[in-house]
């Protein structure tokens, strides 16, 4: 199949760029700048997009494809947001999103996949820790709010639409050339750091990229409804000594892990700006991805500590 990847250039939709040659399909590298890509990718297509934030012509970025994966996401940097950012949070998680699937509409692309986030189910509620896609849906931050908005806007979009749509809620994913949390913390590892989070002993999804590109071959090949929605997560939820204490020793050196008082935690987070991030690593959280097994035919081989031998394997080798 010809499958655009949109966001080609970040963590995920590199390894899906990648994925997708090997497993015999032919990408098109979608996004604002041509992605670094192995040698035997070296003449695959690139179709450039001047930026995404001015909503551009992505009629002409999208013809002739069989398949769009929407990788691109905004999240917020800054633990106050500004105007500007809830603009452009808004602009590439809602807007390019719709814009992208109206096109792909337009252009009979046969399948849209679209990624969402497991924040959408939000991270304050002490009810549930097991959520399925039938879940209650609260995020309680502006890039699950935007998750939610764009899935309902594509749903809206989709009734009628010869386009399949399938969104993918997504949990912290996994692997070589993660950035984010995952980065911070093996930096953390390799300089020494104390980190006090003996005291989290909550459990929540994570997903290795592996898990997730076969799921998104999965999703290209099965025939299924014209729009449907699938939770994503590997066989296993971790807590965060778990990871941590993991990559110290795939790393050879010993963990720093400090037991603090959660109201210490609590109110440290509050002051520095840092509530929504403790509130998630504080609440277990368990995505239940039976109905994508089921429906998918997908199972997600790849174990959590295989995928952070990967990960620290290239940390220390390019960090």
């Amino acid at each position: 199949m010809k499958v655009g990847v949109i966001g080609c250039t970040g963590f995920i939709g590199g390894h899906i760029l990648h994925d997708l040659f090997y497993q015999g399909h032919t990408p098109i590298a979608i996004g604002r700048h041509k992605p670094l890509v192995d040698r035997e990718m070296k003449n695959f297509e690139f179709r450039r997009i001047p930026c995404v934030q001015n909503k551009p012509d992505w009629s002409s970025v999208v013809r002739d494809l069989d398949a769009v994966v929407f990788a691109a996401g905004k999240s917020c940097v800054s633990r106050r947001v500004t105007p500007r950012e809830y603009n452009d949070v808004f602009s590439v998680n809602i807007q390019s999103a719709l814009d992208a699937y109206e096109a792909a509409c337009g252009n009979c692309v046969r399948k849209f996949i679209f990624f969402s986030s497991a924040r959408v189910y939000g991270s304050n509620s002490r009810d549930a820790t097991s959520y399925s896609e039938s879940s209650f849906l609260d995020p309680s931050d502006l890039y699950g709010a935007s998750k939610l908005n764009a899935e309902f806007r594509l749903l809206a979009a989709s009734a009628g639409a010869s386009t399949q749509l399938i969104i993918l809620r997504l949990p912290l994913v996994i692997g070589p050339r993660a950035k984010g949390s995952i980065e911070s913390m093996l930096r953390a590892i390799a300089r020494g750091f104390p980190m006090p989070i003996g005291s989290l002993v909550a459990a929540r999804s994570v997903l290795g990229i592996r898990n997730l590109c076969a799921a998104i071959n999965q999703c290209l090949m099965v025939k299924g409804k014209s729009c449907d929605i699938f939770n994503l997560s590997d066989a296993e939820a971790c807590t965060m000594p778990f990871l941590f204490e993991n990559c110290a020793q795939l790393m050879g050196v010993s963990p720093r892990i400090i037991k603090v008082p959660n109201n210490l935690l609590t109110f440290g987070a509050a002051i520095t700006g840092f509530s929504n991030e403790f509130e998630r690593m504080r609440t277990s959280m368990f995505l239940d991805s039976t109905k994508a097994q089921n429906e998918l035919d997908w199972i997600p081989a790849v174990s959590t500590v295989n995928e952070l031998k990967q990960t620290v394997k290239w940390f220390v080798e390019n960090c």
